[in-house]
């Protein structure tokens, strides 16, 4: 779960990322050096990405979201992309994902503590 390029961290912010020369300076460049990179020696593992509301690479920052566009970023065949919120199956077990912190806000409607 995202986020995976995060838009509030200072080095993107600010426009100060180093990438290796002949790389084009792109997000998209970033993801894949810092993040395809790292999940192509994961191998024999099964991963899936969600992304989140703050990830710079994602082509949507609103809630729902759609998955990673996974043929750009370069991502290998054991990477399943997933929408944000998800529901996926492990064996007989059902899973609902969402980077939305639900919690927090039924939280903030709360009359009594």
């Amino acid at each position: 779960m995202g986020p995976f390029l995060d838009e509030a961290h200072p080095a993107i912010q600010s426009g100060a990322i180093q990438l290796p020369p002949g790389i084009p300076p792109t997000m998209e460049s970033l993801f894949k050096q810092q993040i395809s990179s790292r999940l192509r020696t994961l191998t024999e593992t099964q991963v899936i990405l969600i992304p989140h509301v703050r990830d710079v690479i994602s082509p949507h920052a609103i809630w729902p979201q759609e998955a990673f566009p996974r043929t750009s970023l370069d991502l290998p065949k054991n990477v399943r992309c997933l929408t944000n919120p998800a529901i996926f199956s492990l064996g007989e077990t059902t899973i609902g994902i969402s980077t939305n912190d639900i919690l927090r806000g039924i939280s903030l409607e709360e009359c009594f503590k």
